[in-house]
C-alpha cells in the first residue's frame, strides 16, 4: 500500500488492473485503423518545453501510455511485461524522475509542467 499526497491510498496491484481495464475498454475494434509501427522498443527521450522527458517503450499493439504516479518513483516500478503481450507500452519518466531532466526552481513541479 502507498498513501498518496492527498492522503489517498491505493494498492499496485489495483492500479495494474484499472490500467489493464482502460486499454481492454479503449481496444479497437474489428475494422479500426491500426497504430502506426513508429513506437519502437528501447529508451528514448524527446524535449517538451525546455525540459528533457526520458520515455522507454516496449511490446506491440494497441498503444499505452503508463505514468508511474509521483516524484520520484521510477518507470520500472510500473513496468507490465504481461501487458505488454498485447500493447506498445510507453512508460514516461516525469521531469526530475530517472533520466528524465531536473528543473532548477523546485516550485516548477506543478501539474501544468
Amino acid at each position: 500500500m502507498r498513501a498518496g499526497g492527498n492522503g489517498f491510498v491505493y494498492r499496485a496491484a489495483s492500479m495494474r488492473s484499472l490500467l489493464l481495464l482502460c486499454l481492454l475498454a479503449s481496444a479497437p475494434t474489428a475494422g479500426a485503423a491500426r497504430v502506426p509501427s513508429g513506437l519502437a522498443p528501447g529508451a528514448f527521450h524527446v524535449t517538451v518545453a525546455g525540459s528533457r522527458i526520458a520515455y522507454h517503450v516496449a511490446g506491440s499493439g494497441p498503444v499505452v501510455f503508463v505514468h508511474p504516479g509521483g516524484p520520484g518513483i521510477e518507470w520500472s516500478f510500473v513496468r507490465m511485461p504481461g501487458l505488454e503481450k498485447f500493447a506498445t507500452v510507453v512508460y514516461i519518466e516525469p521531469i526530475g524522475t530517472g533520466a528524465s531532466g531536473r528543473l532548477s526552481d523546485p516550485h516548477g513541479y506543478t501539474f501544468d509542467r
